[in-house]
């Protein structure tokens, strides 16, 4: 999805980051264009940018709420704030690429007989007995070789939480 113009709004709003100042906010449409093409080139995604941004916006908004005097140059501000979080995304994204990519070298390892492979099922299905509904979810979804995109995009969650919030609970249950 292509998002040339940034909108405009009249009066503050709350979205799924905060409240957003309308100033803030008019702030984030001066430096989108440059936004936008930093963010096509670090992440490929332009959605992700502009998505990134509107966080930023409700970041600087609560800022200047707490202290009104402390920014000087909003639009500057506003885009080192967004630059931190695209960082932070990106080292997120390499992280979750660089397990996906140890995993996909040392795939796990097969028993090698009848009654090792038995065991192996009753230890697989004891661990899920103890897992929640949706962590078995994504556990078949990955037995049946879905990535993270594709279950996120089925089950309606944001992928990279789906699959940090499944590491952490696979985590725990080894535990």
């Amino acid at each position: 999805m292509k998002i040339d113009a940034w909108p405009t709004i009249e009066q503050s709003y709350t979205d799924e980051f905060g409240e957003i100042d309308p100033e803030v906010f008019a702030a984030a449409g001066q430096i989108w264009p440059q936004a936008r093409l930093r963010a096509l080139r670090t992440l490929g995604d332009e959605q992700a940018g502009h998505d990134l941004l509107r966080k930023a916006c409700a970041q600087v908004t609560r800022i200047r709420a707490d202290d009104p005097d402390v920014i000087k140059n909003l639009p500057a501000y506003l885009f080192k704030t967004w630059n931190r979080l695209l960082l932070h995304e990106r080292k997120k994204e390499n992280g979750h690429q660089q397990l996906e990519e140890e995993m996909a070298e040392s795939p796990p390892q097969r028993p090698d007989s009848v009654a090792t492979a038995l065991d192996y099922e009753i230890w697989i299905e004891q661990i899920l007995n103890r897992a929640d509904e949706l962590t078995r979810r994504i556990f078949q979804y990955r037995l049946d070789g879905f990535t993270f995109p594709e279950i996120g995009e089925k089950l309606g969650l944001n992928p990279d939480v789906l699959r940090t919030t499944f590491n952490d609970r696979i985590k725990k249950l080894k535990k």
